[in-house]
């Protein structure tokens, strides 16, 4: 590990992508395995659509390679920081990827500078633990 300690996450930010599977185009030669019968014919899908499992984690991939303090789960970013400040320039990369690769933020359903955030885990400073909802 190292001698360096870790800094703790204090604050979060959930951010909510509209459409996420939407936004990711597939790739050529994956679209024929994407063929559905349909009564106007076969249609052939170009984007990702609801109910493919391996489309699950690609949106978020995408969009936050190489930015550290992020976690993406279904069509949400959760955004980490040791300090407001340090969240708040993690959030503008995030701002700024997401309109690099076209994509749209839900507004109406993104939270900043939360203490805690959950989905199937809880994750609190100083612990980790099991959400209770």
């Amino acid at each position: 590990m190292g001698s360096a300690n870790p800094q703790l996450v204090t604050c979060f930010a959930k951010l909510d992508l509209a459409d996420a599977y939407l936004q990711v185009e597939v790739a050529p030669v994956s679209r024929e395995l994407l063929t559905i019968n349909t009564h106007r014919g076969l249609f052939m899908y170009t984007r990702s659509s609801f109910g493919v499992k391996s489309a699950l984690a690609p949106p978020q991939q995408i969009i936050l390679s190489g930015v550290p303090g992020m976690a993406g789960y279904l069509d949400y970013i959760t955004v980490m920081g040791p300090s407001p400040a340090e969240l708040r320039e993690r959030e503008c990369t995030v701002f700024e990827r997401v309109l690099e690769y076209g994509s749209r933020l839900r507004a109406d359903k993104c939270q900043f500078f939360l203490e805690a955030v959950g989905c199937e885990i809880v994750l609190q400073e100083p612990e980790i633990g099991v959400s209770q909802l």
